[in-house]
């Protein structure tokens, strides 16, 4: 209601979301069924967040001039933020520490700008974005954005500020086209994000094809788990923990346990 123009296209999953957000604990139980955290860990990294006031007037002001329109990146509270899903998507991966990070769907570059502040704060990692310019609106994915294509004369990613680039390598083409190059060329990865196309077959694909390569310990985010049910279904059929939060989807690796860790375990016991 705090963007009534957005209203125009709001999709059904955009419902769902609200509803669950009802159900929903707090940010930090979301993490904590992930990581161990605890109060003040949680409070440091939302200080590092929301008391960046040159990323966010950097956001917030590019968008402005480019879109003439403006936004608040970040409320005062999580509810009051222009995107709801991108403090979590910060601080899981300022939590996770990865090394490697590949994402799906970049668009304007909300996400990426989030993901990348949080490798700069760690002081280590690297981006790899795979994006097909939407230069027309794109089914199951932009079209039901208020915003349905990029800006005339820009690329994807073009509001992420120039300080965050350095961490950032973007592939421009279709998912289906470069995913398993760009895992391969990663090796192993320790965050996959999934943002592209929503329908039920790509987002089964990007999870499967990204599973294999993610490392012990690591996460599969997918943004807008509510368009479908290949999120629950990927979930079930793994046999994984699933947490939802601000309409992130998140599933960590079991991390395994080497025959040589466990018998020092043992002997030490």
């Amino acid at each position: 209601m705090r963007e009534p123009r957005r209203l125009a296209r709001l999709h059904y999953s955009s419902v769902l979301a609200g509803l669950h957000s009802l159900l929903e604990g707090s940010e930090a139980a979301a993490l904590g069924k992930h990581f161990e955290i605890d109060a003040e860990r949680f409070a440091e990294l939302e200080h590092a967040l929301v008391r960046d006031t040159a990323f966010t007037r950097a956001v917030e002001s590019v968008y402005s001039d480019v879109r003439e329109c403006d936004i608040r990146l970040l409320g005062s509270t999580p509810a009051q933020d222009h995107e709801t899903g991108l403090r979590m998507l910060y601080y899981l991966t300022r939590l996770l520490e990865p090394a490697s990070v590949v994402e799906t769907g970049v668009f304007d570059g909300f996400s990426s700008a989030f993901i990348l502040k949080a490798l700069r704060d760690n002081g280590h990692g690297h981006l790899y974005s795979i994006d097909l310019p939407a230069r027309s609106p794109v089914g199951a994915s932009t079209n039901q954005m208020f915003f349905d294509c990029l800006p005339t004369g820009r690329d994807p990613g073009w509001l992420v500020p120039q300080s965050l680039r350095d961490r950032w390598t973007l592939h421009v083409g279709t998912s289906r086209g470069l995913l398993e190059g760009v895992l391969e060329e990663c090796g192993e990865i320790d965050l996959f994000f999934h943002d592209s196309l929503h329908t039920r077959e790509m987002m089964l694909w990007e999870y499967q094809t990204a599973w294999p390569q993610i490392s012990d310990g690591g996460l599969l985010v997918s943004d807008d788990v509510f368009w479908s049910r290949a999120f629950w279904a990927f979930a079930a059929n793994s046999g994984l923990q699933r947490t939802i939060h601000s309409g992130l989807g998140v599933v960590r690796k079991p991390e395994t346990v080497s025959p040589r860790s466990a018998l020092a375990g043992r002997q030490a016991a």
